[in-house]
């Protein structure tokens, strides 16, 4: 919750720190999601949220806010 927070604040102030954290949580989210998946019992509103935030902050058009470098 504390990483979810930092990472939510971060984004706010349009910090590349934030778009970096956001990333990772989801991604780990998303692995430990394709963990219960994988054992039989699967979590697929966290995984279908979690799967939109990823490309969300993956498109062109937020990345050049969060890293202006990247185009």
């Amino acid at each position: 919750i504390v990483l979810t927070a930092a990472s939510t604040i971060g984004l706010w102030r349009f910090k590349n720190w934030g778009w970096s954290l956001a990333l990772i949580i989801a991604g780990v989210v998303l692995a430990l999601d394709l963990g219960w998946w994988w054992i039989g019992e699967p979590r697929y509103p966290g995984m279908f949220v979690n799967m939109i935030a990823v490309f969300y902050l993956n498109q062109r058009d937020v990345r050049a806010i969060y890293l202006p470098s990247s185009i």
